[in-house]
């Protein structure tokens, strides 16, 4: 049996989520068993469920996918999905890291199924057997809100390094349980502002603000990058609004890395400044 062939015979696709899967397995499993269904082909169609079941529990991935949807994931939303939004430190967004996100959605009660009532586990009628459960009244009413609980469950994400205000993962099957299946959780990245950094053609870029003096001389100073703190040397005769380079320090990606950008400001020439610069140049 392929994966294919499993699909099916479950009457469930790679979307749904494995406690999707079990879920429908258990209700086939009690539609189809031969105490229950007369039919003579019941014990077969079981048998290929079983086998459907274990081979999809083998082989089935709980996905969780990243895609960046521009803003317009919205639209993209569908009854019962989840969205979630996650704050990030431009730290966080441009060096990557891991985050724990907790979600709660509506899911169906793993005691009852949905069905609001459990079966007694001291009933004699039915001798404890699932599927005879299902033909004997010896039922209560379940604690949970008519056959739903509400369940919080803690994702750990993996952020990417530079990773943009906007962005967004899915992760199937994390949000409400509606019509058989669980649909979608979407998490909308929000990357707050830096006092120093900002992101431009995928560069980091920070300003330094330097006096006439520094800027006609040259001189060194210490700057900080997203990496940590780089002495650079300003060459002299650096102008106003001059970009200096210090290659390699920016957003380093799986397939990229990219530059620290320097922004220079040069502050006008006091009167002490041009004694010191006239001094200098005699």
């Amino acid at each position: 049996m392929n994966l294919k062939e499993a699909y099916k015979t479950l009457g469930v696709t790679s979307y749904h989520s494995l406690n999707d899967i079990k879920l429908k397995f258990k209700k086939l499993v009690k539609t189809h068993h031969p105490d229950v269904n007369k039919d003579p082909q019941s014990e077969e169609t079981l048998k290929k469920i079983n086998l459907a079941y274990s081979f999809l529990e083998k082989n089935h991935k709980e996905k969780v996918e990243i895609k960046d949807f521009k803003h317009n994931f919205t639209h993209t939303l569908k009854l019962s999905d989840i969205h979630v939004i996650l704050g990030l430190s431009f730290l966080e967004a441009t060096l990557g890291c891991v985050k724990d996100v907790k979600i709660t959605s509506k899911s169906l009660c793993e005691k009852c199924l949905g069905f609001g009532k459990v079966k007694d586990v001291n009933c004699n009628k039915c001798n404890h057997t699932s599927y005879k459960k299902v033909m004997c009244e010896c039922t209560s009413s379940c604690t949970c809100d008519n056959g739903y609980s509400f369940v919080t469950k803690s994702y750990s994400i993996q952020i990417d390094p530079g990773t943009i205000n906007g962005f967004v993962l899915r992760i199937s099957g994390g949000g409400d349980f509606y019509k058989d299946i669980k649909r979608d959780a979407f998490i909308q990245i929000k990357v707050f502002d830096s006092e120093y950094f900002s992101i431009e053609n995928n560069n980091i870029v920070s300003h330094l603000d330097i006096s006439f003096t520094e800027s006609i001389l040259g001189c060194s100073k210490a700057i900080k990058t997203i990496h940590g703190e780089k002495t650079i040397i300003i060459p002299a005769n650096t102008r106003h609004e001059d970009c200096l380079v210090i290659k390699n320090e920016g957003i380093k990606s799986k397939n990229k890395i990219t530059d620290h950008v320097i922004k220079v400001s040069v502050s006008f020439l006091t009167n002490e400044e041009f004694l010191k610069v006239k001094k200098a140049l005699e």
